[in-house]
């Protein structure tokens, strides 16, 4: 074991796996070989702890400092980090804890939330649709355009009281009891301007943002809301028309799609 090279894979084999062919490369020296190493690959381990207490700080302070890092541990040591950056360090987590913990299924809930708001802080910047925008839009144009959720929007599904758990956290309030509740509740989360936002949604409106989305034009979603209920054609056309109003309001549209 000579070159630079093969010296950095054995080390990167200790770190990541413990392996110990690179202790025959190194001299003696004041502290020992098994010392030595067990210094590079503990603190390889406690950066990618710090990683994930950053990502997912709700979390960590509704478990509890023993149960997050014993979690956190056994996550590092199955997934070693891929990347040159750790700002996607930890993505699969929240997955991984729904199998690894079946019977507290609140923890991957909490997680996706602690998730999904910290990347919607460090997304991708994108242009917000003005109402000036609209104005400008002939009359003919309204047949074939669609709205662009921006890009940092994603839906999240919750099958407890996940949202009153994250916002006591938050608070440094006493979080209640976990309940299941009687339905699935959407929380949409979004970055307006600097700072990230969420809020419950009901169904028909994540819906309508799901079509938007996926490519629909706004034509085409009032049309499919007022087949679902003929009777109430120009409710429905009322309610769009709110949506599309509080959509702005939020910030949570990037731009026009099908023009």
């Amino acid at each position: 074991m000579t070159t630079l090279a093969a010296l950095q894979q054995a080390l990167q084999a200790h770190l990541l796996h413990g392996d110990e062919a690179i202790a025959g490369a190194l001299q003696r020296g004041g502290i020992g070989i098994a010392r030595r190493l067990a210094i590079y690959r503990d603190g390889y381990r406690l950066r990618l702890l710090a990683a994930l207490k950053d990502s997912y700080g709700h979390l960590a302070r509704w478990l509890g400092e023993d149960e997050f890092d014993a979690l956190a541990l056994a996550w590092i040591d199955a997934h070693p980090s891929q990347g040159h950056s750790l700002n996607d360090y930890g993505a699969g987590w929240p997955h991984w804890l729904q199998e690894a913990c079946p019977e507290a299924p609140v923890r991957s809930e909490l997680a996706q939330m602690d998730w999904a708001l910290r990347r919607a802080f460090d997304g991708r910047d994108s242009p917000v649709l003005q109402r000036e925008d609209l104005a400008a839009l002939p009359p003919e144009a309204w047949a074939e355009v669609g709205f662009a959720p921006v890009p940092t929007w994603t839906l999240l599904e919750q099958r407890h009281n996940t949202l009153a758990l994250w916002l006591a956290l938050d608070g440094e309030q006493a979080p209640p009891a976990v309940q299941a509740l009687a339905a699935p509740q959407t929380v949409m989360v979004w970055r307006k301007q600097l700072q990230p936002h969420f809020r419950s949604i009901a169904a028909d409106e994540r819906d309508a943002l799901q079509m938007l989305h996926d490519g629909s034009r706004f034509a085409d979603l009032c049309g499919q809301m007022a087949a679902q209920d003929p009777e109430r054609a120009q409710e429905v056309a009322e309610t769009a028309g709110r949506w599309l109003q509080r959509w702005l309001d939020e910030e949570l549209l990037a731009g026009l799609t099908g023009r």
